[in-house]
């Protein structure tokens, strides 16, 4: 196995099963108030909330369009690192189009951050790190129940 294929393996089997959701779950996506949700995890005050849902609502079209793009890109390359009988190139390009996607994807999330940061307190800022410790402590616990690691 080549080498781009052992890391691209790697790289999968280490983030694929949080990527994956069971496909009978199905959430009504009007049910799940994101910029609320946040708010409420921040305790943003009622300037901050509107501005939050404001520029929420600006990103949320690219948000969805790019979130869906990325998905998609990395089920084809999962796809075809199963499969045996991918080429490299197949890989490689695969590759490519999944980190362009994740590229783009992360340029529309820091422009809505850059949007909201000018209004956060340094407590909220703060409060936004320690959200995100513990969203990558539970995901790398997952991990290592998932994979005994």
């Amino acid at each position: 196995m080549s080498q781009l294929a052992t890391t691209l393996f790697t790289t999968l089997a280490l983030s694929t099963p949080c990527l994956m959701a069971p496909p009978t779950l199905s959430f009504p996506q009007a049910s799940l108030d994101v910029p609320g949700l946040i708010a409420r995890r921040l305790g943003l005050d009622q300037t901050q909330q509107a501005n939050f849902r404001g520029a929420f609502e600006r990103h949320r079209a690219a948000l969805q369009a790019r979130t869906k793009a990325f998905r998609e890109a990395r089920r084809r390359l999962v796809d075809l690192t199963l499969d045996a009988r991918s080429s490299d190139a197949d890989l490689i390009r695969a590759h490519q189009e999944t980190a362009a996607s994740s590229l783009a994807l992360t340029e529309e999330i820091h422009g809505l951050i850059r949007e909201v940061d000018p209004t956060l307190t340094p407590a909220q800022r703060i409060r936004i790190q320690e959200q995100l410790q513990e969203f990558r402590q539970t995901a790398d616990h997952l991990r290592e129940l998932l994979l005994g690691a």
